[in-house]
């Protein structure tokens, strides 16, 4: 990415660093995903959770809801680690997580979302990182 030259500053440091972040997060941005014939492209930071319902994953962003045909697995595998599997039918971004509780999460939107009993302890490491 960068070559330093010593001696080098604390600011060519942060400079390389803003620089590899920035990289790291482009990479991450787009979430993709087909519904007919029509491809969508959006951002991660834009979704709130998902949620399968029989064949159908239902996707709730900050600007709508979109509903497309998949598998919640697949769709997980294609998000960055923001996203965390809280049941085996739902998939929150802990970046809108408005409350937190042992059996339950409310969500930015108001939409409270139930922990399946397998997943509370994952779910508690991930979301206050203990």
């Amino acid at each position: 990415m960068d070559f330093l030259v010593k001696p080098f500053s604390s600011e060519q440091i942060d400079d390389v660093m803003e620089m590899a972040v920035k990289l790291i997060k482009k990479k991450d941005v787009k979430f993709e995903f087909k519904k007919g014939r029509e491809y969508y492209y959006l951002y991660m930071g834009d979704i709130v959770y998902l949620i399968s319902e029989g064949r159908k994953i239902k996707l709730v962003t900050l600007k709508g809801t979109y509903e497309y045909y998949g598998r919640l697995e697949d769709a997980l595998n294609n998000l960055n680690k923001n996203f965390v599997l809280i049941h085996q039918s739902y998939v929150i971004n802990k970046e809108h997580v408005l409350r937190y509780a042992y059996k339950d999460v409310e969500m930015a939107d108001g939409t409270i979302l139930s922990i399946s009993p397998a997943k509370r302890k994952y779910v508690r490491r991930n979301i206050l990182g203990e």
